[in-house]
């Protein structure tokens, strides 16, 4: 560090004026008293102005050197990576985008004779769980459903011997389940899903009932999660060597009618 300073330009202007101002001393002391006195305090003077100097020149080359060092680091850190949260504006085109492709499907390829089966493992009428709208179903579909409410959707299923879960787009428009479609209802959109997967897991099948009304963001990710999604093509339905259920009737019955379709029998 001494050799630093000593080599140094502010070292060497610090030692400049610490000599400027001993010499200033000593010959204002000289034109008062004796050449000695002068001489000395002009040394004391230069041996004190030096340790001030070099404790100053010690203190700026420390502080600089904290300076720079926390600038590299600065400089060397990796920039924060920021995800979207899952209420910002891209996250519904995400559910969109997923749509069918995110779904598991619950059906294989010729196996609706199996979910026939499936809902209609039971005798008497099918005990069903569903997303519906304040005024229900028509009297006329003939269908029971115990109505399931959202963030307890998928707990209320669990446990509860259904045979079937539907789903009534008509209810993503209104009551409690309103706004599920559009970019606003991700939330609901994914209890939906959650239910299909709990579903799922449990054996019962997703139906859903389809209305008319222009698809919005969430639409086909929610349709991606159910099993079959009425009207089905008549000539498809009911699917070859399936035993007759009511409930499947029904609600083809129901569709037809949204659509203003013509149901043929099977």
């Amino acid at each position: 560090m001494k050799k630093q300073y000593l080599t140094s330009r502010r070292g060497l202007a610090y030692l400049a004026c610490g000599a400027w101002v001993s010499v200033a001393l000593g010959a204002t002391t000289y034109g008062r008293e004796n050449i000695v006195l002068a001489l000395l305090t002009a040394l004391a003077a230069f041996a004190a102005l030096t340790l001030l100097s070099y404790g100053l020149f010690i203190v700026e080359v420390r502080t600089n050197s904290l300076v720079k060092s926390g600038r590299r680091r600065s400089y060397s850190a990796p920039p924060r990576r920021t995800e979207p949260a899952p209420s910002s504006p891209t996250a519904p085109a995400t559910l969109a985008t997923a749509g069918r492709a995110a779904a598991l499907p619950v059906v294989a390829e010729g196996g609706q004779r199996d979910l026939w089966e499936r809902v209609n493992r039971h005798p008497g009428a099918a005990r069903v769980a569903g997303v519906l709208s304040p005024t229900g179903l028509p009297e006329a579909a003939a269908v029971s459903v115990d109505p399931l409410v959202p963030g307890y959707a998928a707990a209320q299923l669990e446990g509860g011997g259904y045979q079937a879960v539907l789903i009534d787009r008509s209810a993503l428009h209104d009551g409690p389940w309103r706004g599920t479609e559009s970019a606003a209802g991700v939330d609901l959109a994914r209890q939906l899903a959650d239910l299909a997967v709990t579903a799922r897991r449990a054996g019962v099948p997703v139906l859903m009932i389809d209305t008319p009304d222009v698809a919005d963001v969430n639409t086909d990710y929610v349709k991606g999660h159910v099993d079959v999604l009425f009207p089905v093509d008549s000539a498809d339905f009911p699917p070859e060597g399936a035993a007759p259920s009511a409930l499947m009737a029904s609600l083809q019955a129901l569709a037809t009618d949204r659509f203003g379709m013509e149901q043929s029998v099977g």
